[in-house]
């Protein structure tokens, strides 16, 4: 009787049923291939916040924003704070703020004996060194500056800026086209806003202020102020001050006001010397007494009128006075008519000036 050997061989492997193939199992899964945040550097006031963005850019090419969806952190809550990359700045100083999440998918591609779920890998995060950067900015008490070039107007339309650190670089700009600067000769930072325009509304002047440091960013703070332009000027009712036995001397007191919401000028604001002129339709008759002036300390200015003579007067003439302040413009502020005769001066206002 014959006998018959019988071999048997086994193999493992993959099966396809659907496409009765064996093999390994590849898999490719979509997702970040980097993440940043920006800006990096970054900079913040004292006080001030800045939005930061979380950028994830995924292998499809496609960039997204995951501030919303990542967690936020600062390296020193007493220099900065930050909520959903918007910081917030506590303190001058130096901080990291990080960011992560956890969830976000990883590009990956692998092949296995086994079939693959996606995501394969998550994970993603990013930081970004920043300062915080003490910048205040102020002018006079009253945020006025006023429309003009003579040179008695610097103390006034001076604005004035303290920083820390310090070391960087300033940029000067204003929402009003024209309008310079030009640094102080002392108490700097600051510079002197030269204008020739008056604002339309009160505080409608903004006046900002970029302070730049290397490396480590620039922040930029605002100040609103009224510029101005002089308007008219009241006047008081003085009494005759003459002694001369013949004739009047008047000393009048003018405050001046200004455009655009008729504020009188506030005492104390640094226009002492400011240059007030006097001018006539005519020459005043011989023996009296005018004159160009200056405002004083207390922002006004004394206008004396005297006809004041030993002998009997015997001029008879009206001549119109204009009075205006501002050596290079001459903003006229004032009008009065001007009356001679042998009892004196009287001075009839015709309205004020604007």
């Amino acid at each position: 009787m014959d006998r018959y050997v019988i071999l048997a061989a086994v193999d493992a492997a993959t099966y396809n049923i659907q496409k009765a193939t064996c093999g390994w199992w590849c898999t490719t899964c979509q997702g970040a291939v980097d993440s940043w945040i920006v800006d990096n550097p970054w900079a913040v006031a004292v006080t001030g916040t800045h939005q930061l963005s979380f950028t994830v850019q995924n292998h499809s090419g496609t960039q997204v924003n995951d501030a919303g969806g990542a967690g936020w952190g600062s390296s020193n809550t007493s220099i900065a704070t930050v909520s959903t990359g918007l910081v917030r700045g506590v303190a001058a100083g130096g901080a990291n703020i990080l960011a992560n999440d956890d969830g976000y998918p990883l590009y990956a591609s692998e092949c296995s004996g086994i079939k693959l779920e996606c995501p394969l890998a998550s994970g993603i995060s990013g930081s970004a060194q920043g300062n915080v950067i003490q910048l205040t900015v102020q002018g006079n008490p009253y945020n006025s500056i006023f429309v003009g070039q003579d040179p008695n107007l610097a103390g006034a339309n001076s604005i004035f800026a303290t920083v820390n650190p310090t070391g960087g670089t300033f940029t000067e700009s204003s929402n009003q086209t024209g309008d310079t600067f030009t640094p102080v000769t002392s108490g700097g930072p600051g510079w002197v806003v030269h204008t020739t325009t008056q604002s339309g509304n009160v505080g409608g002047r903004q006046i900002t202020i970029t302070y730049t440091v290397s490396g480590q960013g620039q922040v930029s703070k605002s100040l609103n102020v009224t510029a101005r332009e002089f308007a008219y000027a009241t006047s008081n009712s003085p009494s005759n001050s003459c002694t001369l036995g013949y004739g009047t001397k008047y000393v009048y007191t003018y405050t001046p006001y200004t455009h655009p919401d008729n504020a009188a000028v506030q005492p104390g604001l640094g226009l002492s010397g400011t240059a007030v002129t006097e001018s006539f339709s005519s020459t005043p008759p011989a023996g009296t007494i005018t004159g160009n002036g200056a405002l004083n300390a207390s922002s006004q200015f004394n206008d004396t009128l005297a006809y004041c003579s030993t002998a009997p007067l015997t001029v008879s003439m009206s001549i119109t006075q204009y009075i205006a302040i501002e050596a290079v413009f001459g903003y006229q502020v004032r009008q009065n008519l001007l009356t001679y005769s042998s009892s004196g001066i009287t001075l009839t206002n015709q309205g004020p000036m604007q």
